[in-house]
């Protein structure tokens, strides 16, 4: 299940853990849109509660990465609680040499891919080889599509998105 946090919110929080421990089986990732004060992303990972943090699939865009540095450092900050990060925005707007820096120094875990943004199949497949090769899943999901587009996606999903996460 995916969610939408704001920011600090520990309400937010708490009701995702209480999710969590009315369904067991279910896993979630949360998506802050680039809401969380950089320096406060470590504090607002340790204040997951646990029953939470366990059942992460990832952690989305916490705060809003504008450069190489900021990657980094966001990815120390996430490193010391434990939970697995996912970049968006850096994907969609970083360009090339952002992108291949976040894999080749693995500043994230996960790459969440609007492939309509982000151009034409071959590169979507050539973006997947190189993830591969560092060991990052690729996640893909839409924009606002049509139908249609929605469509699409689901089918670049089931060819090019990593098997062991849910798409869309």
């Amino acid at each position: 299940m995916k969610g939408k946090m704001s920011g600090e919110d520990r309400t937010g929080l708490g009701r995702w853990a209480e999710l969590a421990e009315a369904f067991p089986s279910m896993r979630f990732k949360l998506d802050f849109n680039g809401s969380i004060p950089p320096e406060k992303v470590a504090q607002v990972v340790r204040a997951m509660p646990d029953v939470l943090r366990e059942r992460l699939r990832y952690v989305e865009d916490p705060c809003r990465v504008e450069g190489l540095e900021a990657a980094r450092r966001l990815r120390r900050s996430m490193g010391s609680g434990g939970v697995p990060l996912a970049l968006d925005e850096c994907v969609k707007r970083g360009g090339g040499s952002l992108l291949d820096s976040v894999l080749k120094e693995n500043l994230a875990d996960v790459l969440v891919v609007k492939p309509m943004a982000y151009g034409a199949v071959h590169r979507l497949l050539a973006l997947r080889n190189s993830a591969g090769k560092h060991g990052t899943a690729m996640v893909l999901t839409t924009l606002l599509e049509t139908g249609v587009g929605r469509a699409e996606v689901a089918q670049v999903a089931a060819m090019l998105g990593s098997p062991d996460h849910s798409h869309g």
